[in-house]
């Protein structure tokens, strides 16, 4: 169970890396989020997701 769950995450960290543009990049980190289920919660990232989600846009495609 915790390697499956380490493998998704790293999958799906490579997925926001090699994510095309702002819509893909949102998608791999909302899936990310959804894989992380619970440990999210745990962790606080769901408390931060919006503000993750921004700065990850920001930094990644300034433009957008």
């Amino acid at each position: 169970m915790i390697a499956r769950l380490y493998t998704d995450i790293f999958d799906l960290a490579a997925d926001i890396r090699t994510a095309p543009d702002q819509h893909g990049l949102v998608g791999a980190f909302g899936a990310l989020i959804a894989r992380l289920g619970p440990h999210a919660y745990s962790i606080g990232t769901i408390h931060r997701t919006d503000l993750v989600q921004r700065h990850l846009i920001g930094t990644t495609y300034p433009d957008a």
